[in-house]
């Protein structure tokens, strides 16, 4: 029995890892001009085209070597609500997707046909951030390519700029920027919710049976005690 329970566990958890590694960019490129500011929170606006799962959020990490400093990312809904939010650690310990370091977050759902802004503190000059335009202008940003459940205008890219590294909802555009990259998040592709609910199936039954177990042993016990106790009566009556 704790040989069975141990597999279906084993089977769960691999399910629910292997999930992860099955997620799409919001958007990708291949190369982009850079830059270094001071202290702003920048990304730009999207549309969806259906419902959107969002589960990572994250930030592009200039040659992946890691951050210099943490970077806090957020999307936010067209009246500013903060609708999803994270904090990227400074260094290597968030994990490198192609070219960007994302967090984990519990998923969010973004509603078809709405308007959102992604956006990431830059905690200063210290780390780079990339921007340009991805349909053909100057500054080209080089194999850009967008994630089919989302829209970007041509001049979608926004930034503020402030004196402190709280994240704040941008609103200024500047020339004909796409985006400012900057933040970015992960949407999960079809298969990677089979594979969620193949895990929490699998924790499903693992939980029924130790269910049963524990009812089984509980209800052996309860046997025992009875009999236990009339045992006793028995002899006493005796």
């Amino acid at each position: 029995m704790k040989k069975r329970l141990a597999v279906i566990v084993s089977l769960a958890s691999t399910a629910l890892a292997a999930s992860a590694a099955y997620s799409n960019p919001a958007y990708e490129f291949i190369s982009t001009p850079i830059s270094y500011d001071s202290q702003l929170s920048l990304g730009f606006q999207f549309t969806t085209t259906q419902s959107v799962d969002v589960t990572a959020l994250g930030y592009w990490d200039y040659q992946d070597d890691g951050f210099a400093t943490p970077h806090e990312v957020g999307i936010f809904d067209s009246e500013g609500n903060l609708v999803a939010d994270a904090m990227l650690s400074a260094g290597t310990a968030d994990p490198l997707v192609d070219q960007f370091r994302y967090a984990g977050i519990n998923p969010v759902i973004l509603g078809a046909g709405r308007t959102y802004t992604i956006a990431a503190t830059t905690f200063g000059p210290f780390d780079p951030w990339a921007y340009g335009n991805g349909y053909g202008l100057s500054p080209a940003i080089i194999g850009f390519s967008l994630n089919p459940e989302i829209t970007v205008d041509t001049n979608g890219a926004l930034f503020v700029y402030q004196s402190d590294n709280v994240l704040r909802d941008p609103t200024f555009h500047f020339s004909d920027y796409t985006v400012y990259a900057g933040p970015n998040f992960l949407v999960p592709e079809p298969a990677t919710f089979a594979l969620i609910g193949a895990g929490l199936l699998l924790l499903w039954g693992f939980g029924l049976m130790r269910r049963r177990a524990d009812f089984g042993f509980s209800f052996m016990r309860s046997v025992y005690r009875i009999g236990a106790a009339a045992t006793v009566r028995e002899a006493r009556d005796d």
